[in-house]
């Protein structure tokens, strides 16, 4: 057999044979997830930086493999100690490799994960020991991995996948692990749009926590997990970033997990250890009991759905609902939840009120607050029994919190008590919400706290026995009527900075401080017809109060009936009624009005009686002030003040000044006040003018007036600034002639002037014509042809319009009128003279840029006529002096343009006789040329050449 051929023959038995021992001996095998060696090694952190420093480190670590998805990478059996850094830190690579089999431990501390991964694919962790670590497994913007069989325990996380999608986690065992730093505890958490993600049959067993949280990422597949602890917690405030490819056979302490998507209609019952609804309509869910887990029953996203006469006791939430509308809460009993009974949180993409229900349960003895309201509004929690929230030590909560940001809320008909120090039965911090037949009662809290609760309604609420009835703070155009708040420490206090508040028609009685406390910064508010009975204290107090309006309060035996106290300045306390308190007023301040007030310690007397006393009454106090028209009586009535003609809402041009004439009847003297000192100001004689000039915009603008006697009225209107006005002519536009071979392309140049400026132009005709900007001159532009030169001889008529921001706009017309003015040019001939038999061809050129038509005449008749253009401009005529015969012929050509310009010449043609001529006769002999030699040699050549090949061709045969 030849070399080569054995050569081939010993390589295909190779080829044969290698795969056979390789069956054979299992430990040949590349990428064989069973393949380990024995016992295990202690290594140092590893910490891997892109692809190369992979193949890098292991090649000096002879890790087995090459890298590839058949050949992958192998770290394994290393025993590592994670307290100085993450255990095995990859980022960057998306090499195929396997971490298998290695013990990393105590990086809990430190917050140092056992497994992280960083923008990382192709990873499969397997089989690994992980306890005592911040996570287990940390997985970054990490797509396309597996995580199975590892043992993450007694950590603060098992296993974390945060922003990476499709990964694998499956059949691991996580358990005792107990959360770090900011990140709260789960066996496995899988969220922060970490979409398309597997999580199948793990075993999660750590008690008192969340054994599985699925956080906004959507399509992930949950099935076959066992939970022995506080369950799931499936949770997202963006509706896209929740739903599951499957969701199937998970249960908590062997009881199964009720998940219902995208049903209609459904009702459901049973016994299930949650409830989960999430993107429904129109379900129900009634006559379920739940225990100890996350979130006893969560609503994502749902419409028109239903949740009656559920127990959830024990849970971290009760019930929890997530954007959504009309979903409806009814019957429920929400007991001893450690963080919030009911939580109704934020869907961050709707502007459209919620119009929730929560109405008829019971929730009570809350570590946390009872009911945490937010959402954008809508929402009504109706006739619930809620009470001993904020058990756990450390809490400060309320037990019902209207969140901030919420608007039109209603609170009506709950019955709360048993409030902490320092906390409130309702506390509302969203805008225009009404807080409503409530009852709060025994409590070290407040009743009802507003901050920040702008345009809310606080009436019909019972507030008894609590540290403060009504607390009001920085606050505004808050109406407080007909509530009771009696045998609290204070019953109604309003703290600024607040304004334009309404305290009207409330008891406030057998407080320990003060019935109604005005404090710190609080001005152009309105208290009147209260009534303040028996505080121990103050019927009325005032602290820091500025321009507000005390008047027709009734206060009966306190110890103050009215005290002014410190920094309190331009307040009015009119036609109050002041009787039997051990002091009836205290003043401490100037520069307030007291007068018609009742005082039942008055000592002057009424001659004319006309019901005011004829001497002033002195007020106690500091600022030795005295009410000079004493009431002399509490049936008093005092006469009306009302306007002749009702303000209005007014319109005003902008650049025009504001006037209102305000016109009223009633006693004088009588204050009238205006909140927008900053645009307007108010003469004696009640003109309100603007004092600046008014920029465009809407101007809510309060007038109030009050007469002596205490009663005022109060309009607000607005002041509507539009600029309803088009620009006027700086340089208007005027007519244009141009000739058509202009070249320069501007036209011409406008200007206009707006008060609110020019803020843009308009043409009609921009297909022949464009404008641009003049530099340094924003109200004027150039207007030009769309490309120079390029129009048409003819009229054009232009539109301009300069436009303001508000889209006023003055309009301009004008004719541009491309002319021709210059005749053709053309190229003088010159005359001929003809023989008898001769003739000769004339030819004329001519150039416009305009051409037309053109004549040609022969002694005055026309002979020819026809077009022409500058690219084929001759006219030819023959002149033959046999045709014409002898005599003298006049051509005329007349040349014509498109503006009507024309150019003529002419030739003078002159025949005569043929001149008599003699003819001289020369004989020339030819001689033939001589043969080229060159010549010679070449046809030689050829001749040698074919004699040559004709030889060769006979030998060859």
């Amino acid at each position: 057999m030849k070399r080569g051929t054995r050569c081939t023959v010993v390589f295909l038995a190779l080829l044969v044979v290698l795969p056979v021992i390789q069956m054979v001996d299992p430990t040949m095998q590349k990428g064989n997830e069973t393949h380990a060696l024995a016992g295990h090694m202690s290594h140092a952190a590893i910490s891997i930086n892109g692809d190369d420093d992979f193949a890098t480190q292991a090649s000096a670590e002879a890790w087995p493999g090459s890298g590839t998805e058949e050949d992958p990478y192998r770290i394994e059996n290393y025993y590592i100690n994670a307290s100085a850094a993450h255990g095995i830190s990859i980022s960057d690579t998306r090499v195929h490799f396997v971490v298998h089999n290695c013990t990393i431990f105590d990086g809990l501390t430190p917050e140092n994960h056992g497994i992280a991964l960083d923008n990382v694919s192709n990873a499969l962790l397997t089989g690994n020991d992980l306890p005592g670590n911040a996570a287990g497994v940390y997985l970054d913007r990490s797509h396309y991995n597996t995580v199975t069989n590892n043992t993450c325990n007694e950590g603060g996380l098992g296993i974390w996948v945060d922003h990476s999608d499709f990964v694998e986690v499956h059949n691991n065992t996580c358990g005792g692990n107990s959360g770090f730093g900011y990140q709260d505890t789960s066996d496995i958490a899988v969220g922060d749009y970490s979409h398309d993600c597997v999580v199948t049959n793990n075993t999660c067993t750590t008690t008192g926590e969340v054994n599985i949280k699925i956080w906004e990422s959507a399509n992930v597949t949950l099935s076959h997990n066992r939970m022995h602890g506080q369950g799931l917690n499936i949770d997202s405030d963006i509706p896209w970033a929740l739903g599951f490819v499957e969701f199937s056979d998970n249960t908590i302490n062997g009881t199964p997990v009720l998940y219902v998507e995208d049903d209609t209609g459904g009702t459901y019952t049973g016994n299930y250890s949650q409830v989960v609804l999430a993107h429904c309509n129109n379900v129900l869910v009634k006559d379920i009991s739940v225990t100890n887990v996350h979130k006893g029953i969560t609503v994502l996203f749902c419409n028109e759905t239903v949740v009656k006469n559920v127990s959830a006791i024990g849970c971290g939430y009760g019930a929890s609902i997530t954007g959504g509308f009309h979903v409806t809460v009814t019957d429920c009993n929400l007991s001893y939840s450690f963080i919030t009974g009911l939580d109704i949180g934020w869907w961050v993409f709707s502007e459209e009120p919620y119009n929730h229900l929560i109405a008829n349960n019971t929730v009570s003895y809350s570590s946390g607050r009872a009911m945490l309201i937010g959402g954008e509004g809508g929402t009504m929690v109706f006739n619930n029994s809620v009470h001993h929230s904020a058990r756990h030590p450390y809490s400060s909560s309320d037990q019902i919190l209207v969140h901030g940001g919420a608007h039109d809320i209603i609170v009506a008909n709950n019955t709360v008590w048993n409030s902490k120090p320092d906390t409130a039965g309702i506390y509302c911090a969203a805008t225009h919400c009404l807080i409503a037949n409530n009852t709060c009662f025994n409590s070290g809290g407040h009743g009802i706290e507003l901050h920040g609760a702008h345009g809310t309604a606080v009436t019909n609420n019972n507030c008894t026995d609590v540290q403060r009835g009504i607390w009001i703070e920085e606050s505004d155009d808050v109406y407080v009527t007909r509530n009771s708040c009696t045998k609290d420490d204070s019953g109604i206090t309003l703290r600024g900075p607040a304004k334009n508040n309404t305290i009207v028609f409330n008891n406030c009685s057998e407080c320990g401080f003060a019935g109604i406390h005005l404090r710190i910064i609080s001005e152009i508010n309105t208290v009147a017809n209260n009534t303040c009975l028996n505080n121990t204290g103050f019927g009325i107090l005032t602290e820091s109060t500025e321009w507000s309006v005390i008047a027709n309060n009734t206060c009966l035996g306190n110890d103050e009936g009215i005290y002014i106290a410190s920094d309190s300045y331009n307040n009015s306390f009119y036609w109050n009624f002041l009787i039997e308190n051990t002091q009836n007023g205290y003043d401490e301040c100037e520069d307030n009005t007291i007068t018609n007030n009742y005082w039942s310690d008055y000592a002057g007397t009424d001659g004319d009686a006309d019901g005011i006393g004829d001497t002033p009454h002195p007020i106690p106090g500091t600022a030795g002030n005295e009410d000079p028209y004493p009431l002399m009586s509490t049936s008093f009535t005092p006469e009306l003040t009302s306007w002749v003609t009702t303000p209005t809402d007014t319109f005003v041009e902008y650049g025009d000044a504001f006037t209102l004439d305000l016109d009223t009847s009633g006693p004088e003297p009588l204050e009238v006040r205006i909140d927008d000192t900053v645009h307007f100001s108010i003469d004696e004689n009640l003109i309100i003018t603007n004092t600046t000039p008014l920029a465009v915009a809407l101007y809510d603008l309060r007038i109030t007036a009050r007469n002596m006697y205490g009663h005022h009225l109060v309009s607000e209107i607005t002041v509507n600034v539009s600029d309803t006005t088009g620009p006027e002519w700086v340089v208007a536009p005027q007519n244009v002639i141009r000739e058509h071979d202009d070249q320069s392309g501007i036209l011409l140049t406008v200007s206009a002037a707006d008060l609110s400026g020019v803020d843009t132009w308009w043409l009609n005709d921009t297909e022949h014509f464009e404008w641009s900007a003049v530099t340094g001159e924003p109200e004027a532009i150039e207007i030009r042809e769309g490309f120079a030169g390029s129009l048409e001889l003819g009229s054009y008529g232009v539109e301009v319009r300069a436009i303001d921001p508000y889209g006023n706009y003055l309009s301009g017309f004008f004719t541009v009128s491309i002319v021709d003015t210059e005749p053709p040019t053309i190229v003088d001939k010159g005359n001929i003279v003809l023989f008898s038999g001769e003739w000769e061809l004339i030819s004329w050129y001519a150039y416009d840029d305009n051409p037309a038509t053109y004549e040609l005449y022969l002694d005055g008749e026309l002979i020819e006529s026809g077009t022409w253009n500058s690219s084929a401009n001759e006219v030819s005529v023959l002149a033959d002096a046999d045709s014409l015969g002898l005599g003298e012929f006049n051509y005329t050509v007349v040349y014509y343009d498109l503006g009507g310009n024309s150019v003529v010449d002419t030739v003078i043609v002159t025949v005569e006789e043929e001149p008599t001529t003699t003819t001289t006769t020369t004989t020339t002999t030819t001689t033939a040329p001589p043969i080229d030699p060159v010549l010679m040699i070449a046809i030689v050549s050829v001749v040698g050449i074919v004699i040559v090949v004709a030889i060769l061709m006979r030998r060859r045969r």
